[in-house]
């Protein structure tokens, strides 16, 4: 017998790469949510790849039995998946469809997502830190969390600017309200804000979940010589504390709280580290229940179908999916969530193919800085890595100069991030 399956939610993953125009416009520039559904649309006429090319969904192994009992199914949609759930039909007295789960879910369920890398292609072209304290993965849910959240966004807000002492390129913070920007350091080696035109990016708040033990590092704390750490619970209870004296600063410190007393997956728990020189940060964590999570996990979705928050729940209060067939025409979709990846960003630097000097070219002084001692070019702006060949653009003008060929090989030098666009002698780039 057939069964009649609707969409119980929606995730739209989205990342900045894919969704770039070669005007440089972004899927996040557009000004309404039907602008946007329309970027997509045009992108999949145009068969142009998307982030499902590097990113596997799937029900953890340990959980696909449970889900398949409650009728649920993963369907991938161009840059992202729907959940389906077999169900019924129900009239309301509207007149509207609804309909009711066949087998009701349970209160306790939490639906997980895994996120698999299928190459090594996002740890280039995405905007996370390099140089990582923890060896967190990505956790998004639907349930409230120590950061707040928007919706339709999974992702936490960011930091607010200035919250903690070392930034890498390119991380992402919140300034006057809700301007969000990136950290570089300019040329003169001044710490610097480039401010973005969107935001609602996946950031390092978001990079939360971890397994029981694991690995702190203190590369970026600079001198530390003794730690002490604190495990807090969400009620400030502390359940474990730990001091650490340090040899070195690149030393990591193991911790281990596989025995420590209520400690359990998925709740929320809060990390606090200081040490002397006037080291401190706090980190918020979820443990992860190892059973669900592999070893090549990049990220882990989890969202509970019944929530007091009406944006966020699944399912409404008279236990029905949110999806209505209307009689006046027309549908309510189910839940749309959002999870928004930027692109790295690199200063693009050009050097001439046979190691000469490139000459000094006017026409490229609005966009590129130019090196007299060593003959080379760079960016005057960090440059978003995009699947297209993007222009350089100013407030009186725009240009297309050569995009790099690769994003795989970058160089960190200085505190800044460079990707090397080797180029032949040209009219452009003369020697």
């Amino acid at each position: 017998m057939s069964r009649l399956y609707q969409p119980l939610f929606e995730l739209r993953i989205l990342h900045e790469y894919y969704l770039t125009d070669s005007n440089g416009d972004t899927i996040f520039d557009q000004p309404t949510p039907d602008a946007q559904q329309l970027f997509l649309l045009n992108k999949l006429k145009q068969n142009r790849p998307s982030v499902n090319d590097d990113l596997q969904y799937n029900f953890p192994p340990a959980q696909l039995s449970q889900l398949a009992g409650c009728q649920l199914k993963l369907v991938p949609r161009y840059s992202g998946f729907s959940v389906m759930m077999a169900v019924t039909e129900t009239t309301l007295p509207s007149g509207d469809t609804a309909y009711r789960p066949l087998v009701p879910l349970p209160e306790d369920l939490l639906i997980n997502i895994q996120l698999t890398q299928k190459n090594n292609s996002l740890e280039t072209i995405t905007n996370t830190r390099i140089n990582k304290v923890m060896p967190a993965l990505f956790y998004f849910t639907n349930q409230e969390s120590a950061v707040p959240k928007l919706f339709p966004f999974l992702t936490t807000q960011p930091p607010a600017a200035g919250s903690k002492d070392t930034y890498e390129q390119g991380e992402l913070t919140l300034a006057g309200g809700n301007t969000w920007q990136a950290f570089f350091v300019d040329s003169a080696g001044t710490d610097q804000w480039q401010t973005l035109n969107a935001g609602n990016f996946v950031t390092e708040n978001d990079r939360t979940l971890l397994p029981s033990i694991f690995t702190y590092s203190f590369f970026n704390a600079g001198n530390v010589s003794a730690a002490n750490f604190e495990l807090k619970d969400d009620g400030g209870s502390t359940l474990w504390t730990m001091q650490k004296p340090l040899p070195s600063s690149k030393e990591k410190v193991l911790i281990d709280l596989r025995s420590v007393a209520g400690v359990q997956p998925f709740k929320q728990y809060t990390l606090k580290v200081s040490g002397d020189n006037g080291f401190s940060a706090t980190h918020n964590i979820i443990f992860a229940d190892n059973k669900l999570i592999e070893q090549d996990t990049w990220g882990l979705i989890s969202l509970k179908p019944s929530l007091s928050n009406n944006d966020f729940t699944l399912i409404d209060n008279q236990g029905l999916l949110r999806t209505r067939r209307l009689t006046a025409g027309g549908i309510t979709p189910p839940p749309i969530f959002e999870i928004r990846f930027k692109s790295r960003f690199t200063f693009w630097r050009y050097r001439n193919n046979k190691q000469l000097k490139i000459k000094k070219n006017p026409i490229l002084d609005p966009y590129l800085q130019y090196d007299s001692g060593k003959g080379i070019l760079t960016s005057l702006s960090m440059r978003n890595s995009s699947y297209v060949q993007t222009e350089f653009k100013t407030l009186s003008g725009s240009k297309y100069i050569a995009n790099p060929g690769s994003y795989e090989a970058i160089q960190i030098e200085n505190g800044r991030i460079y990707t090397d666009i080797i180029v032949p002698r040209s009219d452009l780039f003369d020697v």
